[in-house]
């Protein structure tokens, strides 16, 4: 546990500090992962180490109540009589959270009365600031009437063709209702409109550099308001929305992606899950699946012996398979694949067995940040390839330089790394954003070398290869 957080919230005794920081549970989050929803019942207390949180209400219409930073505590209700959780909190922002098991602090509290004193103070000391932090937000909200105003206009046009959508999505009910069917070229109609709606969205809102932040998610929200019984009505926007595993790009929404099919409910909730199917961003997370497979070929077609690649943050790993599939001697690559999420481990390695490839491919349930950090251990050989097709985009530069120093080590001289990214051309990034909430970090060309520069890998060129639509890059840097 990082000792600054510890000593801005108890602020008294060595001895106390140290039972806490003896007694709490490392837990890191992504940018969107869920700590807390509501409902959740009150097992921990939680103090942020490093990152960004935020406090929200479950209300869609309404924005995050406060911001939780470094040495901020989350959970304390608990000792105010809520048993469960009233409010979501997720990450804003890639963070690093300590867990005290409240059946040990309650233990703690009842058997030593200094440490309780001291920690009740700490208590209301969190308090009173963070009832300070939402006074000023409040009075920021009274006087934001006017700041919000100037997005009335952008609401409006939105609003129409909101009211737009809607009407011909009644249309299409309609017609299945008499017919029995949706004629195609009706869901041709809908999916044309539904998907320029998207890009609409990202060019009145996204790409107008005259709304802050805060104006785009209240956009946002209203929109998620309006649109959310359609949302629910389909398969795979519902799952990015609701985010069951805490975030949205987990492993079995990539899965999905890449089996393209849409599910939904009824024949109006499957039309619409097929046009969220084919928004930019899951056609680029299809398309690149085939660019990794090619790079990897052409490792192996380039060596003369065994090929050692290793992926970060696996999910499904198909493009592993992909390979392997395509491979006459498949002896001819070794594969090792790492991913902090269980249940992504026990999906690839079900594979693994089922595919007869257990001799090729190895995986494990490791966190690479504390493998970045020496916390952690990875006993491979040397790799020709080490590379991360879709978590760069949940951290921030600073993290990906420390990745980028221990992906180095991790290579044999001419080895390189690949770091997948999506592209601020991202015509789906409003959608992602404001309303679904599914927030990654976009990356120019300039700003990967940038981070390259900053790295072990300091001014080794970088070269970019891109999927059809550019939307999402890869960033591909050799070690000299």
């Amino acid at each position: 546990m990082n000792n600054v957080a510890i000593y801005s919230f108890i602020q008294s005794s060595d001895s106390y500090k140290k039972w806490i920081t003896d007694n709490t549970i490392p837990k890191f989050l992504i940018m969107n992962q869920f700590l807390i929803k509501a409902g959740d019942s009150h097992n921990f207390l939680y103090i942020v180490n490093d990152g960004l949180l935020g406090l929200k209400t479950t209300k869609i219409s309404q924005p995050t109540i406060i911001e939780l930073q470094n040495g901020d505590v989350i959970g304390d209700d608990y000792f105010f009589g809520a048993k469960m959780s009233s409010y979501d909190v997720i990450a804003l922002q890639s963070s690093d959270i300590s867990a005290i098991p409240l059946n040990k602090l309650i233990e703690k509290i009842n058997s030593d009365k200094l440490f309780e004193l001291d920690f009740f103070k700490s208590i209301l000391l969190k308090i009173n600031y963070r009832l300070n932090k939402l006074y000023v937000l409040n009075n920021t909200s009274h006087s934001t009437n006017t700041f919000l105003n100037k997005a009335n206009d952008i609401w409006n046009k939105l609003d129409n063709y909101l009211n737009y959508v809607k009407s011909i999505l009644q249309n299409a009910n309609n017609e299945y209702l008499k017919d029995g069917n949706i004629s195609i070229e009706t869901k041709k109609f809908v999916e044309r409109k539904i998907l320029f709606s998207f890009k609409y969205l990202n060019r009145i809102v996204n790409s107008n550099n005259s709304l802050t932040e805060y104006q785009k998610e209240e956009i946002g929200r209203k929109i998620s308001f309006e649109m959310l019984p359609y949302l629910l009505l389909t398969h795979h926007a519902e799952r990015w929305l609701t985010k069951p595993n805490g975030y949205a790009g987990d492993y079995l929404t990539i899965h999905q992606i890449y089996q393209d099919k849409a599910i939904g409910k009824g024949e109006l909730g499957l039309l619409l899950d097929h046009c969220f199917l084919q928004i930019s961003a899951c056609k680029a997370v299809k398309n690149r699946r085939n660019i990794l497979k090619n790079q990897i070929i052409n490792s192996i077609n380039s060596n003369s012996g065994i090929t050692d690649i290793l992926s970060i943050a696996c999910g499904p790993a198909q493009e592993i398979f992909d390979c392997y599939l395509e491979l006459a001697d498949p002896t001819q690559l070794k594969s090792t694949l790492v991913d902090i999420d269980n249940d992504a481990v026990t999906f690839v390695n079900e594979k693994i067995i089922g595919s007869n490839l257990s001799s090729q491919i190895q995986i494990f349930n490791k966190n690479l940040v504390l493998l970045a950090k020496g916390k952690d251990y990875l006993d491979i050989p040397l790799q020709d390839i080490v590379y991360s097709i879709g978590l760069m985009d949940y951290f921030s530069d600073k993290a990906v330089i420390i990745f980028l120093n221990y992906f180095y080590k991790l290579l044999k001289p001419n080895g390189k790394v690949i770091i997948g990214n999506f592209h601020p051309n991202n015509d789906s990034k409003a959608l992602m954003d404001n309303i679904l909430d599914w927030r990654l970090i976009h990356r120019t060309e300039e700003q990967m070398i940038e981070i390259f520069s900053k790295s072990l890998f300091k001014t080794n060129p970088v070269e970019f290869v891109y999927e059809e639509q550019g939307i999402n890059l890869f960033a591909i840097c050799a070690k000299h």
